[in-house]
């Protein structure tokens, strides 16, 4: 549940600074794309983290009397500007000013408000964009040398994950050569994780995963 400033009274409260979806389409004569403050219509948010995902995911439900869906309209193409926390909390940040837009990709479960036919509510479905990459690049190439050398290429390549975030690893003392198979991003990472044996500890492969 989304509270005013200072105004957290029960546990799963949260502030709410910014919610506004960027459409991939322009508005009228301007060059910059539309975006459309959803703030005031928001119910309710979970972001999903987990050291067994590979990516953050999150779900947006509203309770849209505006019809947004339709107008702006979202597709399952738009990303997403997202910020909120509770005092005292690092929070989410998932912004362009400040960190990483989130990516939208679908919408679902849309019905009508029973107690105001005018309303619509549904959810809005979001991951880390690295995960929009992932669905539709595939990794066909050799890798030569230590795995997190692979690992990092497999990221920050315009052609698999397209990532500019920060990547922290365990230096492995894995050292040879792979070819990945055709595999999706986060299939080829796994591959070579499993692989992965760590420089300082005895250890049982590696896990890629987003905080």
């Amino acid at each position: 549940m989304a509270e005013s400033r200072n105004q957290l009274t029960q546990a799963g409260d949260y502030n709410l600074d910014v919610v506004e979806i960027i459409s991939y389409r322009q508005h009228g004569g301007e060059s910059q794309p539309y975006r459309m403050d959803i703030k005031d219509i928001t119910m309710s948010i979970e972001v999903n983290e987990d050291i067994f995902s590979n990516t953050m995911m999150g779900i947006i439900t509203v309770n849209d009397t505006q019809d947004v869906r339709t107008t702006l309209p979202i597709t399952g193409l738009e990303r997403l500007n997202l910020k909120f926390g509770t005092k005292g909390m690092k929070g989410i940040c998932a912004t362009e000013d400040e960190g990483f837009p989130f990516q939208i990709y679908k919408i679902d479960q849309v019905r009508v408000d029973e107690n105001n036919p005018r309303g619509q509510l549904y959810k809005i479905y979001f991951c880390s964009q690295e995960a929009y990459y992932n669905s539709f690049n595939k990794v066909s190439q050799a890798f030569a040398g230590p795995i997190e050398d692979a690992i990092e290429k497999i990221f920050r390549q315009k052609d698999f994950l397209n990532s500019k975030k920060q990547l922290y690893f365990e230096p492995t003392r894995t050292n040879t050569k792979v070819v990945i198979p055709n595999l999706r991003p986060y299939n080829a990472i796994k591959l070579l994780g499993d692989m992965a044996q760590s420089a300082n500890y005895k250890n049982a492969g590696y896990l890629f995963y987003e905080t």
